[in-house]
């Protein structure tokens, strides 16, 4: 079945980081053991490792389990399910038209490509479920199975709401406009690289054009209060969590950042957005607080929000 190129190139980008990633973990692990000094090793039950690093967020709750777990998180967010899962619920193009599920098109009967169907609220309201229930998973990983607690693993109460608002504001007021600015420079880009036009995010698409007030409002709450806080959970709180526990900051940031922006399904949005979350990951080290990169987040999307609804915005 044909894939869009775009779409191809996602896909294949998610491939090289989980290559890196495992890559990495091996890499790291080979380090600590056999070639790091032995007056800096620790013992954990009886076994030599490497002493955990001690700067920005703690990570030495983390375990093995943790590290197992990771990837089944992640999979919700995997460029190729999405695409094969699209490929399963698509109607031909026919079957779509007649259902009033796709525009009308003089040539649909010879068409044979299936089409997926419309971002609708029962859709949004599944995907939001999902979410729900990996954040569930997360929890019960952390409080249940590794015996810890979640307010200490994602400093819940590390700093007062007075210094989240500031860290919020100045993050907000640094991180925005250099991502909305990088942003609009993105569609000449890849029309030059593809030779087409190159589609927004479903949920940019429908927010701009569907005429359903209730669409719009369950959209604008999922990208302004859900979303930030569920991805900043996985993304930021679990999964750079884990990889910094068993690589280094250094490299948990980049993976997890490039992780985070192919998880958008968006070319458009690739660059930006591994930016955005490089720098979603620094505030959230320098405060120590999963508040912090959330603030950030949902600020960003409600500008984003506001600009797509008045006509100017563009990819968020």
């Amino acid at each position: 079945m044909p894939t869009d190129p775009a779409h191809a190139v996602l896909r294949d980008f998610e491939n090289v980081i989980w290559l890196t990633i495992l890559f990495g973990i091996v890499l790291f692990g080979v380090w600590r053991l056999f070639f790091r000094p032995s007056s800096e090793l620790a013992t954990e039950g009886g076994i030599e490792v490497a002493p955990l690093p001690e700067k920005g967020i703690p990570v030495a709750h983390f375990s093995l389990a943790d590290l197992f777990f990771l990837p089944l998180i992640l999979l919700k967010y995997s460029v190729t399910l999405q695409l094969l899962a699209g490929n399963l619920f698509a109607l031909p193009v026919k079957a779509a038209e007649e259902a009033g599920l796709v525009d009308a098109a003089v040539d649909a009967a010879q068409l044979t490509d299936p089409v997926p169907l419309k971002m609708s609220t029962e859709l949004i309201l599944l995907d939001m479920s999902i979410n729900i229930f990996l954040i569930a998973m997360i929890i019960l990983m952390i409080q249940w199975v590794g015996r810890r607690n979640v307010d200490t693993v994602f400093g819940l109460r590390r700093i007062k709401s007075l210094r989240i608002l500031l860290w919020v504001v100045v993050g907000a007021f640094v991180a925005t406009p250099l991502v909305i600015l990088t942003s609009h420079g993105m569609p000449q880009l890849f029309e030059g690289i593809f030779g087409k036009e190159i589609e927004e995010q479903a949920a940019v698409q429908s927010m701009r054009e569907s005429t359903s007030l209730g669409l719009k409002i369950l959209l604008v709450i999922n990208a302004c209060l859900v979303a930030p806080v569920i991805e900043e959970l996985v993304f930021r709180g679990y999964c750079y969590g884990v990889m910094k526990r068993f690589t280094g900051a250094m490299f948990a940031a980049f993976v997890t950042s490039a992780l985070f922006a192919v998880a958008h399904q968006s070319i458009l949005a690739l660059l930006p957005l591994f930016g955005f979350a490089l720098f979603l990951n620094l505030f959230y080290e320098s405060s120590r607080s999963i508040w912090v990169p959330m603030g950030v987040h949902s600020v960003f999307n409600i500008v984003n929000v506001a600009l797509i609804l008045s006509g100017v915005g563009g990819e968020g």
